[in-house]
């Protein structure tokens, strides 16, 4: 065998060693393909982003819910405050360690016209301002 033909064998030889390393890529490419994979990486990527947008949303909405939660208990407990005010004013006895009163009144204090009966069979009645 002369030099030309055993450069030539080693040019077939090497040829072939790459055609065999190139159809293996193809191979892998076509797996990669066949599998979907970069296409269910894709989609995991997409999925995920959503789940984070959906979860900003959702943040979002929670942190309404806990200030329209938050103003609801404020206003409850502003207008049970005012209810209790209307109660007392709308109360027409009230015991004293040293009576009792009948009568109207404001802000829980003996305001307009009542009676009070003290615990020794007295009593005033008449006008009240400010107990």
């Amino acid at each position: 065998m002369d030099e030309l033909e055993l450069n030539n064998n080693l040019y077939l030889y090497n040829n072939n060693i790459l055609f065999d390393l190139v159809k293996k890529l193809e191979d892998i490419i076509k797996d990669i393909n066949n599998n979907n994979i970069i296409s269910r990486i894709k989609d995991i990527v997409i999925r995920m982003n959503k789940l984070i947008d959906d979860n900003k949303k959702i943040t979002e909405l929670i942190r309404n819910d806990i200030k329209n939660l938050n103003n609801n208990i404020n206003k409850q407990f502003h207008d049970l405050k005012n209810s209790k005010n209307n109660i007392d004013n709308n109360i027409k006895t009230k015991i004293y360690h040293d009576g009792k009163y009948e009568g109207e009144f404001k802000n829980g204090k003996k305001e307009g016209k009542g009676v009070y009966y003290y615990n020794n069979d007295d009593k005033y009645e008449g006008d009240f301002k400010d107990d």
